[in-house]
């Protein structure tokens, strides 16, 4: 079993208060995270384990982020007085972004556990139309797609793994 104080490769990027740069190192603790709980792969897991985690994560580094999960593009659209025919692709979204104080929406996150790009199309195709559809200057025009498509124990013997390697002995 991996230890996650091995794996704590990206703790200082979060200090930048960049969503970004968050929800990477959230991606990384939700692999350890999965490991260290259950002795499997993220991939192996609900896709809702994944969404629970990454909120937390994210609410941890963001204090005034509010999290709702699977909101239907409709509820989204209404919600941001956004056209609802501007966005072709309907379904839900994994994670929904909200400020605390207002309600409003900020983002948009879909995450995935692999990197079989024709699958996702579908998703990136509604995040960019969101992106399009939001006022000008509105949170909405940035959105995000997390993937965490690699399972530890093979990444442990690949970049991923050299990296953390080169990191620990830096430290």
């Amino acid at each position: 079993m991996v230890k996650k104080a091995e794996w704590r490769l990206t703790r200082s990027l979060s200090t930048k208060r960049s969503l970004r740069l968050v929800l990477a190192e959230a991606g990384v603790e939700a692999a350890l995270e999965a490991e260290e709980m259950t002795g499997k792969s993220i991939n192996d897991l609900p896709e809702y384990f994944l969404s629970v985690f990454i909120a937390r994560h994210v609410h941890q580094h963001f204090k005034t982020f509010t999290f709702s999960m699977e909101d239907t593009v409709k509820a989204i659209c209404a919600s941001a007085e956004i056209d609802e025919a501007l966005i072709s692709r309907p379904g839900k979204v994994d994670i929904v972004v909200r400020s605390q104080r207002t309600g409003n929406i900020r983002h948009i996150i879909e995450l995935k556990r692999s990197y079989n790009v024709e699958g996702h199309i579908a998703d990136i195709v509604r995040l960019a139309e969101f992106a399009l559809a939001a006022p000008a200057g509105h949170p909405l025009e940035r959105n995000f797609m997390v993937y965490d498509g690699c399972r530890l124990r093979k990444c442990l013997r690949g970049a991923l793994g050299e990296n953390v390697r080169t990191y620990q002995k830096s430290v």
